[in-house]
């Protein structure tokens, strides 16, 4: 990889924050942060901490990896913002995306078995998505998708054996056929050097997203919630 290029990686598709910066071969700045709903309000200060502890500038920075979903509504919606403000103030910035279960499943890579990764979309659905993992990027059995975690139960089963992650993976554990599915002995987080290792492999492809063409995958329509009335 070229020594020029400066990659932001951003990840605001669930309740953590993972922020990275990568620059001269090598990740210089990293963190992941458990910040539900407040996003919009922490990502200003951390860009700012991370150039100042890299020692770099916005406009030294060449690229933006961002998770572009599945994820959380006003977390993606907040990501693509966020980036289109960097665009905004450096239009040479070239924009990577990365689907945020290819990136979860990126921790185990390589890996023998599939990966299997299972999101609460709530309203009884999930964004699951599994991946052959035998090299270092994730390649879709399944790709990203809202449904039924009994249907994602259903397609699971025809693997022998499987990893599986997400913040719905104990909930469907019980429905899996016993030795089946391994699960992380610890919570698996976003990470931004997953993200950065991804966007990589497409920098050299130079497969990037037009600003204009950015935008989240919901992969479902968002329903608001509708308070009720107060009680007379």
């Amino acid at each position: 990889m070229d020594k020029d290029v400066k990659i932001i990686a951003i990840d605001t598709a669930t309740d953590y924050l993972a922020f990275g910066i990568y620059a001269g071969g090598k990740i210089v700045f990293e963190k992941t942060v458990f910040v539900p709903k407040r996003h919009s309000e922490i990502l200003p200060d951390i860009l700012k901490t991370a150039l100042s502890e890299s020692n770099l500038s916005l406009s030294e920075i060449s690229h933006v990896a961002l998770s572009i979903g599945p994820g959380s509504y006003t977390g993606l919606r907040v990501g693509v913002s966020f980036v289109q403000g960097l665009i905004f103030a450096k239009p040479e910035i070239k924009i990577v995306g990365v689907d945020t279960l290819q990136a979860i499943a990126f921790t185990f890579a390589p890996c023998e078995y599939p990966i299997a990764v299972a999101y609460d979309a709530k309203a009884g659905a999930i964004y699951g998505a599994i991946f052959d993992a035998h090299s270092l990027e994730p390649t879709p059995l399944l790709d990203s998708k809202a449904l039924p975690p009994d249907e994602f139960v259903e397609m699971l089963s025809k693997y022998q054996k499987f990893i599986l992650c997400g913040d719905y993976a104990n909930k469907i554990i019980p429905q899996i056929e016993p030795d089946k599915a391994v699960l992380p002995k610890i919570p698996i987080t976003p990470q931004a050097r997953n993200l950065i290792a991804l966007a990589i492999e497409r920098i050299e492809r130079k497969e990037f997203i037009p600003p204009e063409k950015l935008e989240p995958k919901y992969l479902r329509e968002f329903v608001p919630k509708i308070k009720s009335k107060p009680k007379e």
